[in-house]
């Protein structure tokens, strides 16, 4: 049965202090620990954290009657990030101004890469805006077409040097100016929608308009020129994605990414501060439950395994940080990932040092080609969660997430020390497995089998849960 003694809620900043309509106190985590001195297993699900409360209640409830040969206790925490995102993704996609910016860079971009998606001998002039407005009709826009996206290494047909690519500028900067008729009425509305105000200050009308046009075009060709420069080392997420992602970092996101993306991995983070000098709600609860739980493994054989799906990874990660800087352990048996955000640098921090907190990690996580058909927003963003993440929310293209497969797969275009490192590490004790090994049977391979499809899932796969009560139900 579901109760306060299968779900802790973490507030404001990480404490007690009640934020919606469930809130957990010290003392129900005393009464946790009591009825844990009757237990000899306790599973900890962080789930993603980038949902709403009402949502990460459900989670508990289901995770609760899912898992078996532990006591189940499902860390809640909210940022309501993922219908943000959503929602401000849809929104974006109807403006006539978000449209054309990816009709204009498409068009400039695809001339230089035209025999990567085979359309036609060196020199094409590229997509035409019939060819363009076609595929931006589909629901995953430019997947048809025959991009390298597990590429190795550059192609021997699109091997623009720095220089070269630096020398674009000016070129598409001159092309942009000749094929953008600023006195076509639909334009001179698309610079409305472009800030003259705030780009030029106050000046006359005639003067702002030019202003902001050539401000515009200024715009245009460097996002042009560094879509082209990912395509080049390797770095893109597909056409489409990439200038969807660069443009939404440029111009849309760039507040979702700093505050409430920010805000989420704060909230991961300050659940585990210290509780020297605090009391009642103002404590962290993170770091409240876990200090009971190392007074109760020195009284008793517990063992405890750890989950985290997602953004849940991010707090695990933190957990061993502040465990480190406290001078703590807890004993862990399992530490298990489920398509997680954590970036490499801070897995490589916390969770490879030696020694550390658990006896065995597992990774659940879907290959690059199901990490690229699970659209985060059909018709607009066509990569998963991930993806995003990667390419927009981090503030950085491409930044390398260690629940993506194309940072192990990719071994000549991701060759630096930290993926060498990862790669060393997942290769140890079958502790990475992809979706989908359905094919697998369950009754032999378990727990080495998930077939989770989405980003979404891994928590609701009955595969992946399988697994995982494999492992719990071990002595």
């Amino acid at each position: 049965m579901f109760s306060k003694l299968n779900y802790i809620n973490i507030g404001d900043a990480g404490t007690f202090r009640k934020t919606g309509e469930y809130f957990s106190t010290p003392e129900d985590i005393d009464a946790l620990i009591d009825f844990l001195k009757t237990q000899e297993k306790l599973v900890i699900h962080a789930h993603g954290g980038l949902i709403s409360e009402s949502a990460g209640m459900e989670i508990a409830k289901k995770l609760t009657n899912n898992y078996h040969g532990a006591h189940p206790v499902i860390l809640v925490w909210e940022s309501g990030l993922l219908e943000t995102v959503k929602d401000r993704i849809r929104d974006v996609h109807k403006t006539k101004l978000f449209k054309k910016l990816v009709q204009w860079i498409i068009k400039k971009a695809s001339k230089h890469f035209s025999e990567e998606l085979n359309l036609g001998t060196k020199g094409s002039k590229g997509l035409t805006d019939l060819e363009i407005l076609d595929e931006l009709a589909k629901k995953k826009p430019f997947d048809d077409l025959s991009i390298a996206l597990t590429t190795n290494s550059r192609s021997a047909t699109f091997s623009l040097t720095d220089m070269e690519l630096d020398n674009l500028l000016e070129e598409i900067e001159a092309e942009l100016e000749e094929d953008i008729d600023f006195a076509d009425p639909a334009n001179q509305a698309l610079l409305e929608g472009y800030n003259a105000k705030h780009i030029i200050g106050e000046q006359n009308k005639n003067t702002r308009a030019k202003g902001v046009s050539l401000k515009l075009i200024k715009d245009l060709a460097k996002l042009t020129v560094k879509v082209i420069r990912r395509f080049a080392n390797g770095t893109h997420h597909g056409i489409y994605p990439t200038v969807v992602e660069e443009i939404l970092q440029q111009y849309y996101l760039a507040d979702v990414g700093e505050w409430v993306w920010d805000g989420m991995k704060s909230s991961a983070k300050e659940m585990w501060n210290d509780n020297e000098h605090l009391s009642g709600m103002d404590q962290h609860a993170g770091t409240y439950l876990v200090d009971r739980l190392i007074s109760l493994q020195l009284q008793q054989d517990l063992k405890i395994d750890f989950v985290g799906h997602s953004a849940g990874a991010i707090a695990i990660c933190h957990l061993f940080e502040a465990l480190r800087k406290r001078h703590q352990s807890i004993s862990i048996r399992n530490l298990v990932f489920l398509a997680p955000a954590a970036r490499y640098d801070l897995f490589i921090k916390q969770i490879l040092p030696e020694p550390n907190f658990y006896n065995s990690f597992r990774m659940y996580t879907m290959n690059d080609a199901f990490e690229c058909e699970d659209s985060l927003v059909p018709y607009v963003y066509t990569r998963s969660l991930l993806y995003f993440i990667s390419g927009v929310l981090e503030g950085k293209e491409d930044m390398p997430l260690i629940g993506m497969e194309r940072y192990l797969q990719q071994t000549q275009q991701y060759k630096e020390k930290a993926f060498t490192q990862v790669r060393a590490f997942m290769d140890k004790d079958h502790r990475l497995v992809l979706a989908n090994s359905g094919h697998l049977s369950p009754d032999s391979q378990l727990p080495f089998i998930t077939k989770s499809e989405s980003h979404g899932e891994f928590d609701d796969d009955q595969s992946t849960i399988a697994s995982i009560n494999y492992m719990l139900q071990q002595d």
